[in-house]
């Protein structure tokens, strides 16, 4: 636990470690079992995380086109069909 402890404050990780690594969790985040708020409040908090991380944010049209793609797909048909 001692080596675990120490070698915590020798590994750090570079900005861009930090971006890759928050993009990637956001390219394989799907809602799979989880409940629409579950979804919800792990989407928001992955875009908080992708913000502080520095990572360009694309527009709120193309947030809503990646928010449809994670969704379960009866959930995404059922919005689809009220545009």
């Amino acid at each position: 636990e001692e080596i675990f402890a120490e070698v915590r404050t020798y590994i750090r990780e570079t900005p861009m470690q930090k971006k890759v690594r928050v993009e990637e969790s956001v390219e394989k985040f799907h809602q799979a079992q989880m409940s629409h708020s579950e979804f919800r409040a792990e989407w928001d908090s992955k875009m908080q995380d992708l913000e502080e991380s520095g990572c360009d944010l694309p527009t709120q049209d193309t947030l809503f086109r990646w928010y449809l793609k994670k969704l379960r797909p009866d959930y995404r048909e059922r919005i689809l069909q009220k545009e």
